[in-house]
């Protein structure tokens, strides 16, 4: 019988940290007002829907700070609200925690090394047996391990009662969604950053991902498997922002033509 294969889940490619000062600047100019795509990705900063841009947004979707609001439009959520401009200290680390849980590959990997305590080497090792690409797995390691080590200053200050600490302060023990999380535990993510690659600025003006709708043009040549996981990598990202399925209205019968006269 042939081994069935599994599904990478989705993921986001930034830490918490990096999506919610992101989220900061769109809120800053559009409030919580539903915004066509190409103009929430500008007051981000980017000059329109790319490949990269479109991974913010997806990035921002999957930890829950936009959400998706009608056709092409997006919004800043009330989760993203309460981590910008929280009533409560306790309002803040309940939104901080719910969105570094929220993504299904952050999950995943809680429940399978509990504690935060995996190394580089086996996050790499499982990653790799779950079907993620080379060209995938940095990126997911350093948002995860930032992601966790984001979300335990808000854990901290929850259970102390005040403000959130610096990673380099010590901290007692707190439990993380029924797991502990012990400051001695938690992974350092220099290992885990990808080094520069001086080759992504080029093959990212030879592969265009461009954002047309609710659909995704693709364009450009793929002459390397570098190209081939790079390509991988964006589709895997993006597809949050897809439709699940494109239904189409059946089409309406013509009506029958007139004889013709003999």
């Amino acid at each position: 019988m042939a081994e069935k294969r599994m599904r990478s889940p989705g993921y986001p490619s930034m830490p918490l940290g990096e999506a919610v000062e992101i989220t900061k600047k769109m809120f800053s100019q559009v409030r919580t007002s539903a915004t066509d795509r190409e103009v929430a990705v500008r007051t981000m900063g980017y000059s329109g829907i790319t490949g990269r841009s479109g991974k913010v947004l997806a990035n921002l979707i999957q930890f829950g700070l936009l959400e998706k609001a009608g056709k092409s439009e997006v919004r800043v959520t009330k989760r993203a609200v309460e981590i910008l401009h929280p009533d409560s200290e306790a309002t803040l680390a309940e939104s901080v925690i719910a969105a570094a849980s929220d993504p299904e590959l952050f999950e995943e990997l809680s429940e399978k090394f509990p504690g935060a305590s995996a190394s580089n080497q086996a996050l790499h090792s499982y990653l790799l047996k779950r079907g993620f690409t080379d060209a995938a797995i940095p990126a997911a390691i350093r948002a995860y391990i930032e992601t966790m080590q984001y979300a335990q200053q808000f854990l901290d200050s929850e259970s102390s009662g005040r403000s959130p600490v610096s990673m380099e302060e010590s901290a007692p023990d707190h439990d993380f969604r029924g797991r502990e999380m012990r400051e001695s535990q938690v992974i350092r993510s220099d290992a885990a950053r990808p080094a520069p690659n001086v080759g992504d600025a080029s093959r990212e003006q030879e592969l265009s991902f461009n954002m047309i709708g609710s659909r995704i043009a693709l364009g450009g040549v793929v002459k390397t498997k570098a190209d081939a996981e790079h390509v991988i990598a964006t589709m895997q990202a993006l597809k949050v922002l897809l439709k699940d399925s494109d239904e189409k209205a059946p089409a309406t019968p013509s009506a029958p033509s007139p004889p013709s006269e003999q």
